[in-house]
């Protein structure tokens, strides 16, 4: 089953995959999270690694032209990535290529080097 994938992105816009142009998805270190107040309360997921590779179409070049992922949601469900605490709009443990043995848009967030 290939996943429906989601990427969610630090101007709040957003950019569907189509299911049969993801060519490789991991995720690793993934965590439940809840924040309570007696005005809000929220649950979540968050994920310490993920590589995520996808056919290069015109469509997806959003992805290489910014570091910004903030979210992706992967089958209905939100994951969180790592975000650098320094930076509002550029997310620094993002990093995203060509691969030059497939061509594909090649995407790695996470915050070990």
């Amino acid at each position: 089953m290939t996943p429906t994938i989601t990427l969610h992105f630090e101007n709040c816009e957003a950019l569907d995959i189509a299911p049969e142009d993801v060519t490789f998805l991991h995720m690793s270190g993934i965590a439940d999270s809840m924040t309570y107040t007696p005005r809000y309360q929220s649950t979540y997921k968050s994920v310490a690694f993920v590589r995520l590779s996808v056919e290069d179409k015109p469509e997806y070049r959003r992805i290489m032209r910014w570091n910004d992922v903030v979210c992706m949601a992967v089958d209905g469900v939100d994951y969180y990535v790592r975000w650098h605490e320094d930076d509002e709009v550029d997310n620094r443990y993002q990093k995203s290529v060509i691969e030059p043995y497939s061509g594909d848009i090649s995407v790695v967030i996470t915050k070990e080097a």
